[in-house]
């Protein structure tokens, strides 16, 4: 933003005329001290003698603008250029406000008016291109910076600008060479040596864009994307430990999205945080603030569990005696119950993630167990009752924890007798108005849900610690508000056929799965930009798809899935359907606490839709086909509802990586085992048992084994069809379907990419059924794939 010393514009007797110049002098020269709130003051001095004092009412704008006063600024230059609109850098300057609002067209507009006045103005054609670029529209960008060189050769601003522009044109040596003319004029201009060495990387240089990075690093070090830049080439290189260093350093310079994206994709290789204070701590604020899907997270954080040694001791205690039952003292040893209940990472992977491990479960078990028995001893009233006491923490956190995976953990006889006696304790208060230990409450909310109790409501009304009222709100206030939303919910389709009645049961029982927070993720505006940036070397030809692009999510379960897409494409209208009404209304209660708009949830069956009189850009159906009596009829009905050009994104399961669920499957058959509570929790036990760990260890690796109505879905489902990649190859033929990619992990492509190097595009699925048969567990969960409909 351009900031001179400009004359004063004071009309009036001479010594208010005195007054005004000197007040207005002064103002700027504490303007360009940095003083600005005695600049402030100064230019309202100014405006208090003489109201329409064109250039105080800029240079006040100039000012609110660098206090992040945004809109204020807007005013106050505005007010200027009506009181003198001959200022080319009143204009100017305007454009750089409405640049920060996110107004480029508006921008562009002010930057003009000020060309009109003075065509030469190199900040005006710079800040331009800045706009042009940000409507990617880097053709003119470049024009523009061009210009604002010839204007300025020694703008070294604007060489860096149209490095970026130039960068996104694919036109990498010349971009490389306009950072280099913008260095050579700014030997410490860290952001250009810093953008410089991205574009080295793509380049395919990456010693080069490493000596970049460290010269942007060696100018300042407090660049943020410098760290982060060098972090993901370290990443690249294979070397995650060095990498998490430079994220870890990045964030404490700046939240930056890049930086926490970083830092998650690291921690996941890296597989644990150590016994690093502060990437622990980052990793407790990953999964509560959603930096990614908590779950994504889980297997760093247990294994940051498994390092301490006072929590690793008591989860080998608890497995060694298993199914035998400890005390309090044998459990948690010399240490102590307290010693574990203080640690943040356990409480926070409690609240927020269904763990999926044995060990943890078995450990977790037992600590049930002895929570309950010291809450049979708590007194209504008692000391250790506060919201600050690390044993009530960690007691609410296990109830949530056990909300969350639907009661999944067995529990003997003698437990469940005592749990009916706290029930009948706190039942009997409620009614007298007597207190209720919040030690009471978290117990029986680790063995069933509060709202099974017939004081419920009135347990709402009550004060609570903090612990224990976030156990309210979740298991009392939440399936209240779901309950509420059922006769809301649109049927659009009947659901008459055979299976999908089987299956609507299933799900109105178990909806699947239950989730408390989704990922945070970049906002995009075009689906196409979406797949080039995941799939750069794949066919992905321009659709019809605009920013109002049509997603239909069909088989969305309890709203992750469509949230994800809602988020990515906020301009996008997403209709959002699915058999279980008891699924839509999670789904419509998660939607409604992030406050998004676009997505319409409504239960109908994929069989029915094809009546349904819209057509889409984009149709998700994950997991949900092989589900159907006739998955491929199903797929059909979508692709009729698919516009020409529109993309799918489909999950289908591996008959190859599926082998391991279809002899756990054999086995419940064998014995008898129904798709009940009771005998899931019997069944998991048997699996879990040392007698069969060996035979049915890989399903134990299953996430979906560690929770109830998940693992009802993984190995009672009522139907199941599984599928390999030559099927799948001839059916896109047939269908006319072109195959973009598979959703894998990074390292999943580049071992194949490894194996089949002539394969650039990664869409060669006779070179991935190969690769799958040499890789079986590769598809473990399920295929995941784009494809786009050939555009006839």
């Amino acid at each position: 933003m351009e900031f001179k010393r400009t004359p004063s514009s004071a009309t009036g007797t001479s010594s208010a005329a005195n007054v005004v110049a000197e007040n207005f002098q002064r103002a700027v020269y504490f303007h360009q001290q940095g003083q600005l709130a005695p600049a402030q003051q100064a230019y309202q001095q100014v405006l208090q003698i003489e109201p329409n004092h064109a250039h105080a009412l800029h240079l006040l704008g100039v000012l609110a603008f660098q206090t992040s006063n945004h809109s204020i600024a807007v005013k106050l230059i505005g007010k200027a250029i009506a009181k003198d609109p001959s200022h080319a850098a009143f204009h100017c300057n305007l454009g750089t406000v409405l640049l920060k609002q996110k107004q480029p067209y508006a921008a562009i507009a002010s930057y003009e008016r000020a060309l009109d006045i003075k065509p030469d103005f190199a900040d005006a054609l710079g800040n331009r291109g800045v706009a042009l670029a940000e409507l990617q529209r880097f053709e003119a960008a470049v024009e523009s910076y061009d210009a604002a060189i010839a204007a300025n050769p020694n703008y070294a601003e604007a060489f860096s600008n149209r490095g970026a522009a130039l960068l996104k044109l694919k036109r990498t040596d010349d971009a490389i060479a306009s950072w280099d003319a913008a260095i050579s004029l700014r030997p410490d201009f860290a952001e250009a040596y810093c953008a410089r060495g991205v574009a080295l990387q793509e380049q395919g240089n990456p010693e080069e864009a490493m000596t970049s990075f460290q010269k942007a690093l060696g100018a300042n070090p407090n660049l943020n994307a410098a760290h982060c830049n060098l972090a993901a080439l370290l990443m690249e290189q294979g070397r995650p430990n060095e990498a998490l260093a430079f994220y870890i350093k990045a964030l404490s310079i700046a939240d930056s999205p890049e930086g926490k994206r970083g830092f998650v994709q690291c921690i996941k290789q890296v597989s644990s945080a150590g016994n690093s204070p502060v990437a622990c701590a980052l990793l407790v604020r990953a999964i509560t603030e959603a930096w990614t899907r908590p779950t994504h997270l889980l297997a760093p954080a247990l294994n940051t569990l498994r390092r301490e040694a006072v929590l690793q001791a008591c989860m080998g205690r608890a497995s060694d005696a298993w199914p035998a039952q400890l005390s309090q003292d044998e459990l948690f040893g010399s240490s102590g119950l307290t010693a574990v209940a203080g640690n943040p990472m356990l409480r926070t992977i409690l609240e927020s993630i269904p763990i999926a491990s044995m060990e943890m479960e078995r450990f977790l078990t037992q600590t049930r167990r002895v929570l309950l028995f010291k809450a049979m001893h708590v007194a209504a009233h008692s000391d250790e009752d506060g919201g600050d006491d690390p044993v009530l923490s960690l007691s609410c956190a296990l109830a949530r924890q056990c909300h969350l995976n639907e009661y999944v953990f067995c529990a003997s006889d003698d437990e469940l007798v005592q749990v009916d006696v706290l029930r009948d304790r706190i039942e009997a208060n409620v009614a007298a108005k007597l207190p209720i230990s919040s030690f009471w409450l978290a117990t029986v909310a680790a063995y069933c849900p509060l709202n099974s109790m017939q004081s419920a409501v009135r347990l709402t009304h009550l004060a609570w610690p903090a612990p224990a009222l976030a156990l309210v709100h979740q298991q009392i206030l939440e399936p209240a508000t779901e309950r509420a939303y059922r006769p809301l919910v649109r049927q659009i389709t009947p659901i008459a056929d055979g299976v999908s009645l089987l299956v609507q049961e299933q799900y109105e029982e178990n909806p699947y799965s239950r989730w408390i927070r989704t990922g945070s993720t970049i906002q995009l505006e075009s689906i196409d930009f979406y797949l080039r940036q995941l799939f750069p070397n794949s066919p992905v030809r321009q659709s019809s798809a605009n920013r109002t692009a049509d997603i239909l999510i069909a088989g969305c379960g309890t709203g992750q899935q469509s949230i994800d897409s809602a988020l990515l494409f906020p301009s996008s209208r997403l209709l959002a359907i699915d058999l279980s009404r008891s699924s839509l209304c999670y789904a419509k209660r998660k939607t409604d606490e992030l406050g998004l708009q676009n997505i319409e949830y409504a239960q109908a069956d994929i069989m029915a839709l094809g009546g349904i009189g819209k057509t889409f850009d984009l149709i998700e159906s994950v997991g949900v086909l092989h589900h159907l009596a006739d998955p491929l009829a199903g797929w059909r009905v979508l692709l009729g509802l698919l516009k020409p050009g529109g993309f799918m994104r489909l999950g289908l399961y591996s008959e190859l990586a599926r082998q391991n669920i279809v002899a756990a499957r054999e086995h419940i058959a064998r014995q008898g085992y129904a798709a009940t509570t009771a005998d899931i929790r019997r069944c998991r036990q048997d699996l879990m048992s040392l007698e069969n760990r060996a035979q049915f260890g890989k399903v134990l690796s299953f996430r979906d084994f560690f929770g109830m109505s998940e693992c009802r879905d993984l190995i009672f489902h009522v139907q199941e069809h599984r599928f390999n990649l030559l099927q799948v190859k001839d059916v896109l033929r047939e269908m006319g379907l072109t195959f973009i990619g598979f959703n894998l992990e990074a390292n999943a492509a580049n071992r194949y990419h490894e194996r089949f190097p002539e394969d650039q595009s990664l869409t060669n699925l006779d070179s991935w059924n190969l690769f799958e048969t040499e890789n079986p567990d590769l598809f473990a969960g399920m295929y995941q794939f784009w494809v786009q409909k050939i555009d006839k």
